[in-house]
């Protein structure tokens, strides 16, 4: 995806990496979820990416730790258990040397839970996992209004998956 994180960054929308065939016009690609990674690219050359990489991980364990507060953990089990979360694929594949009865499975179940690996998991299960929040934001709210924009963001984060990650946008409608 580096070259169409650097083609987004350059706007130039037209490349095919092809010798023989060019002026291809406009080519598609998945741009909402490289266009932070693009912006990030232009201010900070090669730097960005790897700056993003740590703000995904607090976004995520943010974003795990307001879940269980939501769900009414409390400060030090939701942090807990969002640092849990984000280990859950380390551990399995770090117990995936001993010869313990369906740890393959498992390692293979949630290895695609949260990593670093650009675009998916890294930013699309964000928007996912981001979803989930403001829906139970939005189940458990009391006041109209603020129910409505819960829903709202909700929305904004099924859209970001549509063009980022179908299937989880099918999950979600």
């Amino acid at each position: 995806y580096y070259p169409f994180i650097k083609n987004l960054a350059e706007f130039n929308f037209s490349e095919g990496y092809s010798p023989i065939f060019n002026n291809l016009k406009i080519i598609g690609f998945p741009f909402l979820v490289s266009i932070i990674h693009a912006i990030f690219y232009l201010v900070f050359d090669l730097y960005g990416i790897i700056l993003l990489e740590i703000i995904f991980i607090f976004l995520f364990l943010l974003i795990f730790f307001l879940i269980f507060k939501e769900l009414e953990f409390s400060n030090r089990q939701s942090v807990f258990f969002s640092f849990l979360f984000y280990s859950i694929p380390q551990i399995l594949f770090f117990l995936n040397d001993f010869s313990i009865p369906y740890i393959f499975n498992l390692k293979q179940l949630y290895s695609s839970f949260y990593s670093l690996r650009f675009p998916r998991p890294l930013v699309t299960n964000l928007f996912f996992f981001s979803f989930l929040f403001f829906v139970i934001k939005f189940y458990k709210s009391k006041e109209i209004n603020y129910s409505k924009k819960y829903l709202y963001f909700s929305g904004i984060f099924i859209g970001l998956q549509l063009n980022s990650f179908f299937f989880f946008s099918i999950l979600t409608f």
